[in-house]
């Protein structure tokens, strides 16, 4: 069994007041609104079977995003810092008439190979 935790540089992310919108097959989706804000910030749980190797493997692999990631048309890594820690870019498909939307994403792996978790952090 992995469990992954994806953390935000942000140190307000622990404060944030985060709902529900939807639960379904083992797969929690939640929301936030910041104050001020028109966009969403969402995170996602799930706990899947496998090995944390394999989990941060997949996670790693930049290029292949576009294979299981929702609309994404285009990745790559821009940056590799160290085997660890990496900026990477990805293109989401948008439906017309929007714009397709570009994100650049620096995230770094934690490992804690006593407790056998991940973080990795956005």
């Amino acid at each position: 069994m992995v469990t992954l935790i994806f953390t935000s540089f942000n140190s307000e992310t622990k404060l944030m007041k985060w709902n529900v919108e939807k639960s379904k097959n083992g797969i929690i989706v939640y929301s936030f609104l910041p104050e001020g804000e028109r966009i969403k910030q969402i995170k996602v749980h799930s706990t899947v079977k496998g090995t944390l190797s394999a989990a941060v493997s997949v996670l790693k692999d930049v290029k292949n995003y576009p294979l299981w990631i929702y609309n994404c048309e285009n990745s790559e890594i821009i940056t590799q810092k160290t085997h660890l820690e990496m900026e990477y870019y990805t293109q989401s498909k948008t439906p017309w008439p929007l714009q397709n939307r570009d994100l650049v994403v620096s995230n770094r792996i934690y490992q804690d190979k006593a407790k056998k978790v991940h973080s990795i952090s956005m």
